[in-house]
Parts: structure tokens; sequence; C-alpha cells
């Protein structure tokens, strides 16, 4: 569980799942880079990551944002895990764009939940 203030931008994990890692879930898991760390991001700002800007029809709201880049970042990371054994059931992406998420749910096509926040 993460509690998300938007206003200062700050991700919290709940006291419960602050520690809990990827490799300690319980099934084997690889430890690796990918799963010793509680969560992972990365800085995408500048040039090597421009937005594609797509019209929705069906939901009206204007202009949606996607990036092919940021979701091959995305792909990578979730390669990753499931060569270290993490079960596809136990991973999730999320992302800010409808989309992203579309784009991302079009590439993993597997049982990865991808969640807009």
């Amino acid at each position: 569980m993460l509690t998300v203030h938007c206003i200062e931008c700050t991700l919290i994990a709940a006291d419960s799942v602050r520690v809990r890692l990827l490799r300690d879930l319980p099934y084997e898991v690889d430890d690796t880079d990918d799963t010793r760390e509680p969560i992972v991001f990365w800085d995408t700002q500048g040039g090597h990551f421009p937005e594609n800007t797509e019209e929705d029809d069906i939901m009206k709201k204007g202009s949606l944002l996607s990036n092919d880049m940021e979701a091959a970042i995305a792909m990578s990371h979730v390669d990753n895990l499931v060569k270290a054994s993490v079960k596809p059931k136990d991973i999730a992406v999320v992302t800010l764009y409808n989309a992203q998420v579309a784009l991302l749910s079009q590439l993993l096509k597997t049982n990865i939940l991808v969640l807009n926040w």
C-alpha cells in the first residue's frame, strides 16, 4: 500500500510494507538489483524521452500523453523481474496517463497489472 501526497509530490509506503522486497516473496526469487530495492524510479526528463500526444475520441478528455521510451524502460524492468522469477501476478506498473496505460497494456500482454494513478 502506498500513500501519495500530490501537493508535496511525496510517495510514502505504509509501515506494514515499508521494508518488503520482491526477493522476500514467499517463493523462490533471485537476489538481483531489481529485486532488492523496495521501489524504483527513473528520471526521464530530457530530449531522449519525447511524449506522444494522442486525441482520445472515446473519452472526449482531449489530448492524452504516452511515452514510448518510458514504456520501453518499464518493459525492460518487468522483463528483468520475470527473469528473476517474480510471478507476473505480483508485478504492477503505475502511470499517470490513460494513453500510457493503453500502450503498456498492449506491450505487456500478460497478467501484469497496469494502473492509472
